[in-house]
């Protein structure tokens, strides 16, 4: 297993696509903080004549910093393309067979693999939030009036939370590698699931509030704006890290930890399963 570690991680660290990754996902994150510091000057601007509404719009580091590491963002993109390239380009180049002739375990490689994918994509996530942080500050400065008591501990609360659905995302980002094997294929798959399935559970969610007849038409507006995912967000992997804050403020948080793991236990036992049963060509 030691073995197996010491080779992929040598792999991960010579392909070019883990470090094009990395750069695009820093530079998407300076670009994010610029473009934010840009739209707080405008709506500063439009205080002047509207009044102070849209001052409270503005956006700040302190309501930033809680989403930096979520998988829910387009940055998450270049995860799914790292992990599928780190699994499938050697299904492609014919070295997986090279390594399980070799003796190893089929659940050492699948595991070896897994850890690692698992390591590319903390990096590649470490990198957006460092450089939201710094940029962060740079453009959108200080929250006027600090951070405020209790914010870092439910911070980093999230943050551990948030850890933990990445892994999630990872172990079902494999387990359809090893279940497609071929690049394209699974970075399509991938990529469809990562943005058509929230578009889904947003139409369920508003077809659900249209259909209670029990609220008004404030009272619906009201709740798809503060959550436009409603409950089904707790169910898909992609949508549970915006669920994660309100959990915590609802003491709730033990239901995105629970489907989290289930995700990793579920994702990892199947890609281990086929990854053993079907032969590698």
């Amino acid at each position: 297993m030691q073995n197996l570690l010491k080779s992929d991680f040598y792999k991960l660290f010579k392909m070019k696509s883990f470090y094009v990754c990395a750069i695009i996902a820093t530079a998407m994150a300076a670009i994010s903080m610029f473009l934010d510091s840009q739209l707080n000057n405008m709506m500063q601007s439009m205080s002047d004549t509207v009044g102070d509404m849209m001052t409270s719009q503005m956006v700040t580091l302190k309501n930033i910093l809680p989403t930096i590491i979520s998988p829910t963002g387009d940055w998450f993109i270049l995860v799914i393309i790292g992990v599928c390239l780190f699994i499938t380009i050697e299904y492609n180049a014919g070295t997986l067979k090279n390594i399980a002739a070799r003796g190893f375990k089929r659940e050492y490689i699948f595991l070896s693999k897994l850890i690692v994918c698992v390591v590319e994509a903390f990096i590649i996530t470490l990198c957006f939030a460092v450089s939201c942080v710094i940029f962060g500050f740079a453009f959108l400065g200080v929250p006027t009036g600090g951070f405020g008591d209790g914010y870092f501990t439910e911070l980093f609360t999230i943050y551990g939370v948030d850890i933990l659905i990445l892994i999630g995302y990872v172990s079902l980002i494999a387990m359809v590698a090893y279940l497609i094997r071929t690049n394209g294929g699974t970075i399509a798959i991938t990529l469809c699931a990562h943005y058509l399935v929230p578009v889904i559970i947003t139409m369920f969610n508003v077809v659900t509030i249209m259909n209670d007849t029990s609220d008004s038409d404030l009272e619906k507006m009201m709740s798809y704006t503060s959550n436009q995912y409603g409950q089904a967000a707790y169910y898909w992997i992609g949508t549970l890290g915006g669920a994660v804050s309100e959990s915590y403020h609802n003491g709730t948080i033990y239901i995105p930890i629970l489907v989290a793991l289930a995700y990793i236990v579920v994702s990892g036992a199947i890609g281990m399963l086929v990854f053993k049963k079907r032969d590698i060509k």
